[in-house]
């Protein structure tokens, strides 16, 4: 279980809804957890993929002829849900704090995938935020913790492992997701603050939760009731 959770919270999903012939794909990053359904949050719908060359397909079909999955980039999901190439996006929050689209609904918090936005550093304390250098993949939400405690500091905004940066002395500190801290002892830093929990949301497009709201909420509804 915990190893599906840490899954859950790198994998970011997406799902499509249509209540007529013309299925549009429901966009998701790892349909195969556990028993086969949308990591624990599509309440009994199951990704059809029989065969490895189907595990290997973008789109796929599911247990509901008016259901498809597909598998999207996480920090892509908020786009396409925006866009309305597909209707319901299951996402981790810390995709939406950063995101710039606006175009959707951000509907239910699912609980799982759960780990936590943190400020992290080597031997450099709170205190001494000020004037230093920060790491981050997530420079909008580190800028607004700043802005927030009124305090002055240079983002680097970096996309691969930021627990080096610190190492190699280019930051001070490093604002990471962490799950059970083993990353960041393993690096030599430790965890100052939590800046934000973070879980997995469900999402839906604006206008598609007009035109499909009874269909829309019916689905909710059972994840809900999941």
């Amino acid at each position: 279980n915990q190893k599906i959770k840490e899954q859950q919270a790198k994998q970011k999903s997406n799902i499509n809804s249509e209540t007529d012939n013309n299925e549009e794909p429901l966009p998701l990053n790892d349909p195969f957890v556990g028993d086969g359904t949308l990591g624990g949050a599509s309440s009994g719908v199951k990704v059809i993929a029989e065969t490895e060359e189907d595990k290997r397909k973008l789109i796929f079909g599911s247990s509901e002829k008016n259901i498809q999955f597909s598998i999207l980039r996480g920090w892509d999901i908020p786009k396409f849900v925006s866009y309305g190439a597909v209707d319901i996006g299951i996402v981790g929050k810390d995709v939406l704090l950063e995101t710039e689209e606006e175009n959707f609904f951000e509907v239910l918090d699912l609980k799982i995938g759960k780990c936590r936005l943190s400020l992290a550093a080597k031997e450099k304390k709170v205190s001494e935020l000020a004037g230093s250098t920060i790491a981050s993949k997530f420079p909008k939400e580190t800028n607004n913790f700043l802005s927030e405690n009124f305090i002055d500091a240079e983002i680097i905004e970096l996309k691969g492992s930021i627990e080096i940066a610190p190492i190699l002395g280019i930051s001070d500190y490093i604002v990471d997701l962490v799950n059970t801290g083993n990353t960041l002892k393993e690096n030599g830093l430790k965890e100052l603050k939590v800046i934000k929990e973070i879980s997995t949301r469900l999402i839906v497009n604006k206008s598609k939760f007009r035109t499909k709201n009874k269909e829309i909420k019916k689905f909710i509804q059972r994840i809900k009731n999941d």
